[in-house]
This record gives structure tokens, sequence and C-alpha cells, in this order.
């Protein structure tokens, strides 16, 4: 839980932060900068703006003076603004989020990023100009009274090396074949070269040669991943790809996605909330540090092209709202636009306790 309350602070900051400082570019009074929600435990009072820090974690907000429609004549409010610096004050959160997302897997695309799959379709996903930096297999189940649970494998131990002995830790056994290695040689032990929590350790463990269907001959689930990485130049190319693709993916499924959302009685688990989100992070967390930042950076990319999206209460839907008063020439009453703003937030509260029972039922009961 605190992995997920730490990066959804750090997100949301970064998030606010852009609306804050386009908002002082453009001369908008900036009244209160706020992370997390109401009630405030700590305020601090500066020049313009009211820094506050809330008891709701999930959240944060910039209120800007005249976002309400008010003093259109006063220059410091957001009202007095042409439509183009309003949009792109607006918009800011969301490139922030695009900008730092971008930014973590340009890095790390450099130094290596890690992608879980079968080593035979990672390989086939990447393209030639990809550097293998290392290959690993996580350990991601453990069956009672298996030979891995006797001899005190982890979750999330990380196999790095195999053999017959340990003298053989050092040769060339790929890792794609450990599991054709483990099924030839059950009955014999077998020397395992171990990373966990950043120590090394080398294990010795004997498959057994009976065993429940589906279970293995040592009682291990197996989690291969690549770390891999691009020449200076190709990162930042690759890094924009990964971009786009998360964007039609998005938009390619979001009719499914919102469908599976009211389906109580579906157990298709393709978006999470709070709570999903939490146990993610937590899990992910386990795996190492790499791994960690990278889901930073997707969630900061999905947490945009959400806030993108035209639904009042979001950034997209007060652009699309400003864009309807500009194409028609009338400006929506207060009470109206008021009533927009808070019938698209009460259908996010709607969404999100729909997903949280999802995320409770997928995670907690099936």
């Amino acid at each position: 839980m605190l992995y997920f309350i730490a990066i959804l602070t750090i997100l949301v900051l970064v998030h606010e932060f852009g609306h804050f400082i386009f908002s002082i570019l453009f001369k908008v009074k900036v009244e209160e900068f706020g992370i997390g929600f109401p009630p405030s435990f700590y305020k601090r009072k500066g020049k313009l703006t009211t820094y506050s820090l809330n008891l709701l974690p999930l959240g944060g907000f910039v209120k800007l003076f005249g976002e309400d429609g008010s003093n259109q004549n006063d220059p410091g409010s957001f009202a007095s603004k042409k439509l183009w610096q309003k949009i792109i004050i607006l918009l800011a959160g969301v490139f922030n989020n695009l900008l730092f997302g971008y930014l973590i897997l340009s890095v790390l695309l450099l130094i290596g990023l890690p992608l879980i799959g079968n080593f035979d379709e990672i390989y086939a996903y990447l393209n030639k100009n990809a550097i293998i930096k290392r290959e690993e297999i996580s350990i991601n189940y453990i069956s009672k009274d298996s030979p891995a649970e006797k001899v005190g494998l982890k979750l999330n131990d990380k196999i790095l090396a195999y053999g017959n002995s340990p003298e053989d830790l050092k040769g060339a056994n790929a890792l794609s074949n450990f599991e054709y290695f483990v099924r030839n040689n059950k009955g014999r032990e077998i020397t395992l070269e171990i990373n966990r929590k950043g120590k090394e350790n080398i294990i010795t463990v004997m498959p057994r040669s009976e065993y429940e269907p589906n279970d293995g001959p040592i009682g291990i689930g197996l989690s291969p991943a690549v770390y891999y990485a691009y020449p200076f130049g190709y990162n930042f190319i690759e890094a924009f790809k990964m971009i786009v693709k998360t964007f039609k993916m998005f938009f390619a499924t979001i009719g499914n996605v919102f469908s599976s959302i009211f389906n109580l009685a579906s157990k298709n688990h393709d978006v999470a909330g709070p709570v999903g989100i939490a146990v993610v992070t937590s899990n992910v967390a386990k795996m190492g540090v790499s791994y960690l930042i990278a889901f930073a950076a997707s969630f900061s990319i999905n947490l945009a092209i959400v806030n993108m999206l035209p639904i009042p209460g979001l950034d997209g839907g007060r652009i699309l709202m400003l864009l309807i008063e500009k194409i028609s020439h009338r400006k929506f009453s207060q009470k109206l636009e008021n009533y927009l703003i808070g019938t698209g937030l009460a259908f996010l509260v709607v969404i999100v306790i729909f997903v949280t029972i999802k995320d409770v039922l997928f995670y907690f009961v099936y």
C-alpha cells in the first residue's frame, strides 16, 4: 500500500504541477495547490498561493481563481484568458504525466528495461537494434510440500544460472532451456544460482519423478524476463513508440473495458481501481526496483490517457465544454456547468465503486 500511495502521490504532484506552472506563466492566480483531498492537516500560505497536504491521499488539485467562470474582467482570472490559454492550462497536467512516463522509459531503454513473457515471444517482439542485457527467471509460485519449498526457495527468487554442479554455473546454459533441463534431471540433484533481494545464493534441489499435473518436478511457477536496451538515440524513438502503442491499445479496447466494468458476473479484469492497483504495485515492488520504476512510467501514461477522456470532471471533459461554448457562441450557465461536472464526477464515482468490487472479487474471492 505504501508503494502505491507513494507512486500515486508523485504522479499527482507531476500532474498538478503542470496545471500550476502554466497558470503562473499565463498569469492566472493559483488560490491553492493541494496534494490529496480535504480535510487538510497542513497548510502554508505563500505570497499568492496556499499549499496544502490533505488526509485523503488518492488525488490532488489546483484551485484557480475564476475557474468557475467568475471575475471575467480580472486579468488574474482563469475566465479572462483566451481559449488557447485555457486549453493549454488544462492539458498541462496530461502533458506532464506523458513526459514523465516518456523520460522514465527512455532512461530504462538505455540502461535496461525488463520485459516479462515467454522467451521465444520476447525475442520475436524485440527488433534488430535491441541490446540484450541479461535474462532472468523469477519464481512466482511454490507448491506446498514441493522440493522447492523443502530446500527454502522463496517467491520472487530469481534464477540466474543452473547446472548439475556448482562448477556448471559458470557455463553457458541458456535460461530458455531451464525447464527442459529440469525435466531431464528427475531424481538427480541440480544446482541453482539464486538472486534473493540483491544477494546471490547457491541452492541444491532434486527434481521429483512423480508430481501432480501442472505442478512440475520442482513445484514452482516461472516468470521469464529479458532486460533489453537500445543505443542512445534509439531509446527515445522506442519510448515514443511504446506510448503510441499504449494509446492505440487503450482506445481499441475502451468499449470492451467499459462494458466489462459493469458486468460483475464476468471474471474478465481489464481495468483496475485503487484496490487492484495497490495489489499490483505491491506485487511489482517485490520483483525489483526496475519493475517498479517501469510500472510507475506505465501508470503515469495511463493516468494521462484517462484524464483526456471527454467526461465532465476530467481535463478532457472541461476542454470539450470550452470547445462547445466556442462553437455555439453561447456560454454554459454556472448552474448547467456545475450540473454537468457533478454528473461527470458521479459517473466516475460509480465506475470506481464497480471497479473496486471487481478488484475485491478478482484478488480476494475468485
